[in-house]
């Protein structure tokens, strides 16, 4: 087993042959962001579980991850895997001003957003007038 990215991939047998691979996968303390993943049979054989952050509250930090394989008899093994650390990301925001065209009195705002905890929507206010009374907000795409 090994942990490639945000892959589990699970190398698994049972002379009884695989009837599914389970893997739960935790960051905090009290499991409240706990998912349980079904792993898929690739064609080489092995199986492999994608994990989404998002999945998981957006929560940084340590991951517990554990596999569970249950044979076609209805037995059980299950191992935990080493944690596995995703650093907390600094909030970054940046944007500028591209595209503009004073005929038609348009620009484009190219934004490049990250947050630790997800995005949720990025707004613009665009105003031409000192007291803003022109004031209109965009939401990026």
């Amino acid at each position: 087993m090994c942990i490639r990215d945000s892959d589990i991939v699970v190398n698994a047998s049972s002379q009884f042959g695989i009837h599914e691979v389970k893997v739960p996968i935790w960051s905090t303390p009290n499991q409240s962001d706990l998912v349980w993943y079904k792993a898929t049979k690739q064609p080489d054989g092995k199986y492999v579980v994608h994990m989404n952050i998002r999945n998981h509250k957006n929560h940084r930090g340590t991951y517990m991850t554990h596999v569970y394989m249950y044979n076609n008899r209805g037995q059980q093994t299950a191992i935990a895997l080493n944690n596995t650390n995703l650093p907390a990301i600094p909030d970054t925001l940046k944007a500028q001003v591209k595209n503009v065209n004073k005929e038609a009195g348009s620009y484009d705002v190219i934004i490049q957003a990250a947050s630790q905890q997800g995005i949720d929507r990025v707004e613009v206010p665009t105003w031409s007038m000192k007291n803003q009374s022109d004031l209109v907000w965009y939401k990026a795409q």
